[in-house]
């Protein structure tokens, strides 16, 4: 089997006091931030974690339909907009920033081992 493809990591610039710095969730991670994410970089990516904090930005670049495969991650629990958010951006998940990590790994695996099986053998086998 070919490698792994990354999984896209939507959040603020490095080293800025917004940006995830998430652990290895089984599978690389490439980060971009709302303003240097491509289309390309959107649909290729066999999954995409997008920081809650950017989902606005982001629906403002009208980016493509993913048709699932997003991760909404939040960190304010009293936030109940993110959920809305998340719906809108077209985010199949939610996860907590740091209460949901394994909930995150797992999703990494499932999905990222999924889009590579489609690529061998074909979406519908």
């Amino acid at each position: 089997m070919t490698s792994l493809l990354p999984v896209l990591v939507i959040t603020g610039p490095r080293g800025a006091a917004d940006a995830l710095d998430l652990p290895p969730l089984g599978a690389p991670l490439a980060y971009a931030t709302t303003d240097t994410v491509t289309e390309q970089d959107w649909s290729a990516a066999p999954m995409v974690v997008v920081d809650d904090r950017h989902i606005t930005q982001l629906l403002g670049r009208r980016l493509p339909s993913r048709g699932g495969r997003v991760v909404a991650l939040y960190s304010d629990r009293d936030d109940a907009g993110v959920f809305r958010r998340a719906a809108v951006l077209g985010a199949t998940e939610a996860a907590h920033v740091s209460d949901d990590m394994l909930k995150l790994h797992a999703l990494t695996l499932v999905w990222t081992q999924q889009v590579q099986w489609e690529h061998v053998f074909g979406a519908d086998a």
